[in-house]
C-alpha cells in the first residue's frame, strides 16, 4: 500500500510541475518545427525538447456519450525546449520529431493499458512503466544512430514510428463487450380512471409505481409497488365502515415479466404482464374502528415506453466494484397498466393507470483488445 502512495505522490507532483509553462504543444498538432524551440539557456552545442507524459481523470464527450476515465496526456513544451544555432539542420529536426513520434506512440499505448487498470494505485504503476518503457525506447533510438549523427537510421525510425502510430487507435470508445445483465430502477407517478362500480365509489386518484429491474438482454423482470389513492364519493353498502370522504390506498405488490420488442438509440418500447397481492385499505379511518384491508391475489399487464438519454461510460475504478467497468443511462419513462381488483361483490370494475417518472439502468462491460 505505501509503494501505491509513494508513486501516487511524485505523480502529483511531476504533473503539477509539468503545467507550469505558459504554452504546451501536442503530436495532433502538427510535426515538429524549430519554432518548437524556444528556450533561452541552453547548453552550447546542444539540442533538447522537453515533453512529459501523464494522465488526468476527466469527462470525454463523443456524441451522446459521456465518458469518465482517465485521460492520457503527452505534449512538449517550446518554452522549456532549446537548441544551438549552429545545430539546426533538416536531419537534426528529423531526429527529435521521431521522439515526437514515440512520445505519442507511447501515450496511445498508456491509454490503452490504464483503460484496464482496476485500481486507483494500479493507474500511477502503469504510467510509470509507460514512463520507463519510453526512456528505453528512446536511448536505444539514440545509440543506434549513435547521437543523431547517422542519417539513414533516422529515416528507418522515422518511417517505422509513422507506421506504428497507424496500427495504435487515438482517443476513441475502445471496443467494449457488455454484459447480458442490467440493473435498473423506476419511479413514477400519475393518475388512475375506475370502472363500474370502482369508479362509482371513488374518485379519479392519483396512482404511483416504483420498482427494481433485472434484465437477461430483451427480457426484464420488475419487482413492484403500483399503487392508487382516492377518496369514497359514496359509502359502501357491503362493507358499512366505508363511509363517504374516507380515503383509500389501492396498492400492488408485485411481480412482473417484460420483453423490450423495439429498442433504439433513444426509445424502447415492451409489453409486461404480472402476478401480484392487491389489497385496498383506509389510510384514515374517521370511525375510530380497526383498520379496513381487503385482499386477494390479481394478474395485471400493461405496456411501458422509454426515451433513453445518451448514455455514461465509466472506465475509472470505482470504490465499491473496483474491477469492474460499467454504464448507466437515465430515461423518462412512461407506462400504462390495466387490473380488476374486486375487493367486494358490489365493488368491481377495472383499474387504469397511466403514470411517468423517471428511471436508470447499470450495466457492466469488460474491455476487448
Amino acid at each position: 500500500m505505501s509503494k501505491y502512495f509513494l508513486v501516487l505522490l511524485l505523480s502529483l507532483v511531476f504533473t503539477t510541475a509539468s503545467y507550469s509553462g505558459d504554452y504546451i504543444r501536442t503530436w495532433d498538432q502538427g510535426p515538429l518545427t524549430w519554432e518548437d524551440f524556444q528556450g533561452k539557456n541552453g547548453v552550447p552545442g546542444s539540442t533538447y525538447l522537453y515533453y512529459e507524459l501523464t494522465y488526468e481523470t476527466e469527462k470525454q464527450d463523443f456524441r451522446d456519450t459521456s465518458v469518465h476515465r482517465f485521460v492520457c496526456k503527452a505534449y512538449i513544451e517550446p518554452e522549456m525546449s532549446w537548441v544551438d544555432p549552429a545545430m539546426v539542420s533538416p536531419y537534426n529536426l528529423k531526429y527529435h520529431q521521431v521522439i515526437f513520434n514515440y512520445l505519442e506512440i507511447q501515450r496511445r499505448q498508456l491509454q490503452k493499458d490504464i483503460d484496464h487498470c482496476t485500481t486507483w494505485g494500479e493507474a500511477n504503476l502503469i504510467l510509470s512503466r509507460n514512463r520507463h518503457f519510453l526512456e528505453e525506447r528512446l536511448a536505444t533510438f539514440y545509440k543506434r544512430t549513435n547521437a543523431g549523427s547517422n542519417i539513414g537510421m533516422i529515416d528507418e525510425y522515422l518511417g517505422n514510428s509513422a507506421r506504428e502510430l497507424e496500427k495504435l487507435y487515438s482517443d476513441g470508445i475502445p471496443n467494449v463487450a457488455y454484459s447480458n445483465f442490467k440493473y435498473g430502477f423506476n419511479f413514477m407517478m400519475g393518475t388512475s380512471a375506475f370502472t363500474q362500480d370502482l369508479g362509482q365509489q371513488f374518485a379519479t386518484p392519483v396512482a404511483y409505481s416504483m420498482g427494481l429491474e433485472l434484465y437477461y438482454k430483451q427480457a426484464m423482470l420488475t419487482f413492484e409497488l403500483l399503487g392508487s389513492e382516492g377518496k369514497a364519493t359514496t359509502a359502501n353498502t357491503t362493507d358499512s365502515r366505508w363511509g363517504k370522504d374516507e380515503s383509500a390506498l389501492m396498492n400492488l405488490i408485485g411481480i412482473s415479466l417484460g420483453y423490450q420488442l423495439f429498442e433504439s438509440k433513444r426509445f424502447v418500447f415492451y409489453p409486461f404482464a404480472g402476478i401480484a397481492h392487491s389489497e385496498i385499505r383506509d389510510k384514515q379511518h374517521k370511525n375510530g374502528e380497526n383498520d379496513i384491508t381487503e385482499g386477494n391475489a390479481r394478474a395485471y399487464l400493461g405496456f411501458g415506453l422509454d426515451y433513453k438519454f445518451g448514455p455514461i461510460m465509466r472506465f475509472t475504478p470505482s470504490f465499491i466494484f473496483s474491477d469492474n467497468c460499467s454504464q448507466s443511462q437515465y430515461s423518462v419513462k412512461f407506462k400504462f397498466y390495466v387490473y380488476k381488483p374486486q375487493y367486494y361483490e358490489n365493488l368491481d370494475g377495472l383499474s387504469y393507470n397511466f403514470v411517468i417518472g423517471v428511471g436508470g439502468i447499470l450495466q457492466y462491460f469488460d474491455l476487448v483488445d
